[in-house]
């Protein structure tokens, strides 16, 4: 049994915290700028969103920063944001876990313009990879081990065809999801009827 001072205590803590992260929302909620954005969509504290952008910038722990891009703008420098959609490095990089026999693994362009990835790997090393066209409001899954070459078609969060895990299928009804999957509707836990929650 917890004692009486220990629940209050922690209840206040819960209760300030929530208190803290409702202002915080609220106020970004005021601002435009791309910063603000940033921390209203990722849910974070400004100075939390400015130490992401300044690491996307280049910007190391010591203070040093990488060489600038030759023919930066300097406008650029003074918002983060658009200094950080010119960075070309990787974001992420994953190798085939699979065999040959599995087939050649979809090259994927993050890059693309219109699509969204996702990417899954299971407790076994079984990889997965769901792409949705915006454009034509196309969702398919990949998987490694059902052969890379069949493209799955997702409905509904579903992919027609296959038989998946739970954490296989909760993963590929949060990648529809993400990609508008209730914009006819509203999200569950939201007043909104846009469905963008």
């Amino acid at each position: 049994m917890v004692p009486e001072a220990e629940l209050r205590e922690a209840l206040h803590g819960e209760l300030v915290r929530r208190l803290q992260w409702s202002w915080r929302h609220a106020q970004l909620l005021k601002k435009t700028d791309p910063l603000s954005a940033l921390a209203r969509q990722m849910d974070l504290p400004v100075t939390l969103a400015r130490k992401y952008a300044e690491l996307a910038r280049g910007r190391r722990a010591n203070g040093e920063e990488d060489e600038p891009t030759p023919g930066e703008d300097d406008r650029d420098a003074h918002h983060p944001m658009t200094a950080a959609t010119a960075m070309r490095a990787p974001l992420f990089k994953v190798s085939n876990h699979h065999t040959a026999t599995c087939g050649e693994p979809p090259a994927v362009d993050g890059d693309a313009a219109g699509t969204y990835f996702g990417y899954f790997m299971n407790e076994y090393g079984e990889q997965a990879i769901y792409t949705y066209d915006h454009e034509t409001g196309e969702g398919v899954v990949r998987m490694g081990d059902t052969g890379w070459h069949d493209a799955h078609r997702v409905k509904d969060g579903q992919a027609e065809g296959l038989v998946l895990t739970k954490t296989e299928a909760m993963w590929l009804r949060t990648c529809w999801l993400a990609t508008g999957g209730l914009k006819d509707g509203p999200t569950p836990g939201t007043d909104d009827a846009s469905g963008r929650g």
